[in-house]
């Protein structure tokens, strides 16, 4: 009888030590909540550009005539240095780096006058994927 009553002490001690510090660990886990100019700027950047998409800056170091990307041949191509990149929609898989240089597909949307070496350009291009894992193909849909 003694040991069951001493068995009992130790048990209870035991459970109202461990439920003081869960309580006082919740008390310390206070969730702090968002403010309202972070949700805006949020929200603002991703409803402006539609998804694949990137906006970005850079210069053009190389006009191409032809060029295989992603086993497909393309006429208009040209090489741009990425300087900054300003918005990317969802859903980007591999994303430019600034001063790394990557191609880009001209579609219809530049003639060959606004494609001069060493101009600085802003551009809008989508990100297409290759059959190939892990490559990008950039198409141009927008050049100042």
């Amino acid at each position: 009888m003694k040991i069951n009553s001493i068995v009992l002490v130790i048990l209870l001690a035991f459970f109202a030590a461990c439920k003081t510090t869960v309580v006082s660990q919740e008390k310390k886990m206070k969730r702090k909540k968002p403010k309202y100019e972070d949700l805006v700027g949020r929200s603002a950047v991703q409803n402006n550009i539609s998804p694949n998409t990137i906006q970005m800056e850079g210069i053009i170091t190389k006009n191409i005539s032809a060029q295989t990307i992603c086993e497909r041949k393309y006429e208009k191509v040209i090489e741009i240095q990425v300087t900054k990149v300003l918005q990317s929609g969802a859903g980007i898989t591999n994303f430019p780096l600034s001063n790394k240089k990557y191609f880009f597909v001209i579609n219809k949307v530049a003639n060959d006058k606004m494609i001069t070496k060493s101009k600085k350009v802003s551009l809008t291009v989508k990100e297409g994927l290759c059959q190939k894992g892990g490559e990008s193909v950039y198409e141009i849909l927008k050049i100042n």
